[in-house]
Order: C-alpha cells, then structure tokens, then sequence
C-alpha cells in the first residue's frame, strides 16, 4: 500500500505527492500538512506573495500552493530554495518560534 508517490522531475521541480487519506496528506494533519502551514505561516509574516517566492526560486507558483496545501511535501533541494526566498537558511524552517527575520542568510552573507 503506498501512500507517496513521486512526481515527475520536470524544470526543477520535484517532490512527494501524498495519496489522498494518506497519513501525511492533507492540510491540517501529518507531516506534510504542518510543513505547509509553517511555509505559508512564514511566507505570509516575511510579507511575500506565492508569486514572489516562484520567481526568486523559479519554481512554478502552482507548485508552492500544493506545497502550502499539504498536497505535496517537498525535496530538500526545494524546501532549501524556498528558506532562501524568503531570507533564511532551511534550519530556520523547523526552529520552533522562529519569525523571520529580515537580513540576509549565511550564504549571502559570506
């Protein structure tokens, strides 16, 4: 019985597409539920659109709504692009109480 699926690498683009009633799936409960509450909760506090966060990363914004939707969890690769778009490095991601914080990432910095 599989619950995760992986989808097609195409420009860029890959990740887990979650089974519909699949333990991680949906936007409220498992994994890939709360990881994208937590983007869209940081995307929204960094006050940058979906559309922004697409360009910087030159992932599709259609992507990043399945991702904030819990449809979909993400790559490493990915979830690091999308940390960086919105000014932090990916262990900013799964620090609890974090906020962003504007200012440049580790990488911009040196």
């Amino acid at each position: 019985m599989d619950i995760i699926t992986t989808t097609r690498k195409t420009a860029g683009r890959s990740g887990f597409r979650l089974r519909p009633g699949a333990a991680g799936a949906g936007r409220r409960g498992g994994l890939a539920g709360r990881l994208g509450a937590r983007l869209r909760r940081l995307r929204d506090g960094a006050a940058i659109s979906q559309g922004e966060v697409a360009r910087r990363t030159g992932l599709q914004a259609s992507y990043l709504s399945k991702v904030e939707n819990g449809v979909l969890l993400p790559g490493l690769e990915n979830l690091d692009r999308i940390a960086r778009a919105m000014g932090m490095d990916l262990a900013g991601v799964f620090e609890r109480g974090r906020r962003h914080r504007p200012g440049r990432t580790r990488r911009q910095r040196g």
